[in-house]
């Protein structure tokens, strides 16, 4: 971390599921420097159990952990709480790709209007709800703006080919044990865009629409929503069935008719239907199953059947042979990998890497590009730790107590490409520059 941080709370103006001007919240991290073109970049975040449990909602700043460190790095950082989330009016879209994009580039749009930074640069992440919100994101800005909008983007553990996921979902004839509120979250915030219905109970059976009014109307969070419907089709039907859930109607047209509107809508909102143009990465684990990793890997499918390039769009686990890791765990471990796939492109814009300018305050590291030896000399501390890192996080050379200001690598062994080269000196304080080998 090489940046004080200052955040603030920000609502600025755009619009809501149906397009009508309104006031939507979000969070601005920056870092407390001046005299460099920070980057920009978009954070999105998880899933959110009530209208209020947002990143601008001080109780729950712990959904913005991604964004103090990235803005640490040397970011600007966005957080948007969402259409109908914060301030926002109505209830969320939730999986809605456009509604996303809209909350997204108006927050962007409102930041530079303040000219903290003359970056031209832009990174998006995000993670669960939020991994499908930054795919989206990055969909329609290439798409308005075109191939150089979005400098990389960093995709983690989320739901991108609905029709696969979520009707499979709405379908599903075994037993869900919880988390049935994501399916139907998705239905709501569909209805708040394409309005299938009035009421709850002209798509739901009455009885369970009178419990989903609870987490409409704000009134109860999701996980209470969850376990109450849980409780009650077990009492009743003796297992617990999303399609129990539904009217009958409804769930022979989700089943039966591909251009039911819903069937429709949700093929309208995959997100794997394209060809990323800039640098970007789908993390996951193999031990998720609240978003399963197949919704990564058949995205990846299906951009590579499209023509996608594997040397700009890759995807990866997180996960290792000792430690396969769930939902959670996962976005631990993919963050720190995201930043760093992202640290090269931190460059302002006289070129100077963000991260590099106070590496080379305490550094001087040379031959860059290297072909068989590097030299790093430290200016102020002895070294106790090198590490050279891949663009998806993993060690390719560590070495420890150096306890020297001139240390000499041998990179002879290691494959041509970019990397980062990584110093810790004996405070523990670590700078980072990049390195390329090149022969």
């Amino acid at each position: 971390m090489n940046y004080d941080a200052n955040v603030y709370i920000v609502t600025y103006t755009s619009v809501d599921a149906k397009g009508a001007p309104d006031t939507l919240s979000g969070l601005l991290i920056k870092p407390d420097t001046t005299g460099i073109n920070f980057p920009y970049a978009i954070s999105f975040h998880g899933s959110a159990d009530s209208k209020t449990c947002v990143p601008t909602n001080p109780d729950y700043l712990d959904a913005a952990l991604d964004g103090f460190i990235s803005a640490s790095i040397g970011m600007i950082v966005m957080i948007p709480d969402y259409v109908g989330m914060g301030t926002g009016r109505g209830v969320q879209t939730y999986l809605h790709a456009g509604t996303f994009f809209s909350a997204a580039d108006d927050m962007l749009k409102a930041v530079k209007a303040k000219n903290y930074s003359n970056s031209s640069k832009l990174f998006l992440f995000g993670f669960s709800q939020g991994g499908y919100g930054s795919m989206a994101t990055q969909k329609l800005m290439q798409e308005k703006y075109g191939a150089s909008f979005v400098t990389a983007a960093a995709h983690i553990a989320g739901i991108y080919n609905l029709s696969s996921f979520i009707r499979e979902g709405i379908l599903n004839n075994n037993p869900l044990p919880y988390d049935f509120v994501t399916y139907i979250t998705v239905i709501i915030g569909f209805n708040e865009q394409y309005h299938y219905f009035d009421t709850l109970s002209e798509f739901f059976k009455p009885d369970y629409a009178d419990i989903i009014k609870l987490y409409y109307d704000d009134d109860a969070d999701w996980i209470t929503v969850d376990d109450s419907l849980h409780n009650k089709m077990v009492a009743e039907f003796g297992s617990s069935l999303l399609r129990n859930i539904l009217l009958d109607n409804i769930y022979d047209s989700i089943q039966n008719n591909p251009d039911y509107i819903v069937n429709k809508n949700i093929r309208e909102n995959n997100v794997c239907n394209w060809i990323p143009e800039s640098p970007t990465r789908l993390y996951y684990c193999f031990g998720d199953s609240n978003v399963l990793y197949e919704n990564s890997v058949m995205c990846l499918d299906s951009m590579y059947a499209l023509g996608a390039d594997p040397n700009i769009v890759r995807g990866d686990t997180m996960d290792t042979p000792d430690d396969i890791l769930d939902h959670h765990g996962c976005s631990f471990s993919a963050y720190p990998a995201a930043w760093l796939f992202m640290l090269p492109y931190l460059e302002d814009d006289n070129n100077e890497s963000v991260a590099s300018i106070e590496f080379e305050n305490n550094y001087k590291m040379y031959p860059n590009p290297a072909q068989s030896k590097i030299t790093i000399e430290s200016k102020k501390k002895s070294v106790s730790n090198i590490s050279i890192i891949d663009l998806c996080g993993r060690s390719v050379l560590s070495t420890d107590n150096q306890n020297g200001r001139t240390i000499v690598l041998d990179v002879s062994n290691i494959e041509v490409g970019a990397y980062i080269l990584r110093v810790k000196d004996n405070n523990g304080v670590i700078n980072y520059t990049k390195l390329i080998i090149q022969r």
